[in-house]
């Protein structure tokens, strides 16, 4: 008696498709997409003067207002903090920097992300208090992941 098994060819497909999304220059590309769609959300932070979580910036005080005498926006000055990103991807992780320079030990990124005791926070990078990504981005990012194997099990 003998049994036949059938199938396997689709199978062995299948996992070669798999293992082929999971190569290095695959996930490395895949990193990168998820860097750029953060820089995206923040870039979007920055425009629309309000946190990826929807709460508009608090406006300008009286002093930065007088001093920027009307122009500009809103954490906008040298463009240092919004101009000055990096996304540096490898096979395993994603790195999104800003600049982050203090100016005369002022960490001005860090102070307006999360506020001070002077400043309050105006949120900028998608992420809240706890490190968890902004729900819409973090959905996102799954769709993308989601579409991205099935393209490589089609």
């Amino acid at each position: 008696m003998s049994i036949e098994i059938k199938g396997l060819e689709e199978a062995k497909q299948t996992l070669e498709n798999l293992q082929d999304f999971a190569s290095p220059n695959n996930m490395k590309k895949i990193m990168n997409t998820v860097g750029n769609m953060v820089y995206n959300v923040t870039m979007e932070s920055f425009e629309n003067q309000k946190s990826p979580f929807g709460d508009k910036w608090e406006g300008l005080s009286k002093k930065t207002e007088k001093a920027k005498k009307g122009k500009g926006r809103i954490l906008r000055l040298s463009g240092d903090l919004e101009d000055k990103w990096n996304i540096k991807a490898s096979s395993s992780q994603v790195e999104i920097t800003g600049n982050t320079k203090s100016k005369k030990g002022y960490p001005y990124g860090a102070v307006h992300q999360w506020g001070s005791k002077r400043v309050k926070a105006r949120k900028f990078l998608p992420i809240d208090d706890d490190g968890y990504l902004e729900d819409n981005l973090k959905n996102a990012i799954e769709d993308m992941l989601i579409k991205e194997l099935e393209k490589k099990l089609d």
